[in-house]
């Protein structure tokens, strides 16, 4: 897992560092997640302007309320994820945060999950485990028959039974 900034609003601040206004993403009233321009955070909130560059004139823009909390690393990274469908990170980052912030169904979900992937690990190696077994008991068996004076053949047909016990 990468280590976090202590800045909770890093992105922003790269932005505004390079002297642009902070182009952020933002989840409006019916659900749509769009990217919007912010002027300044103030008082724990921030306004939105979307569909225009707000170095000029924003008169015509539609614009939003956007609380500060909203603006940060963590959140925009959610609604990216969110806007995508794809989980951006890593899963061991995503099973982190249903273990930290999830409800009691997510991590019934989670849990049940990781069970049933321990389990097929587990039947997995099982199967592996047991092939080899098959297979070292086959040659071991076609070995001692060589050695018995059988054919490659005979010996071969020897080894073969024991594979298929």
């Amino acid at each position: 897992m990468s280590e976090q900034s202590p800045n909770l609003f890093n992105q922003v601040d790269q932005q505004r560092a390079n002297y642009q206004p902070a182009t952020v993403l933002v989840e409006r009233e019916n659900g749509d997640i769009a990217t919007a321009q912010i002027s300044s955070i103030y008082e724990g909130s921030a306004t939105a302007y979307f569909g225009g560059d707000i170095t000029g004139d924003v008169g015509g823009l539609d614009s939003t309320l956007v609380l500060s909390e909203r603006l940060t690393d963590k959140y925009q990274e959610h609604l990216a994820e969110k806007l995508g469908g794809l989980a951006l990170r890593t899963p061991e980052e995503n099973a982190y945060d249903v273990l930290l912030t999830g409800t009691d169904e997510q991590l019934a979900t989670h849990t049940a999950k990781q069970a049933a992937k321990a389990e097929e690990q587990r039947s997995q190696v099982d199967d592996a485990e047991r092939l080899r077994r098959e297979r070292a008991s086959a040659d071991a068996r076609y070995n001692v028959a060589r050695q018995s004076g059988a054919s490659h053949e005979e010996a071969e047909a020897s080894a073969n039974r024991a594979y298929s016990r």
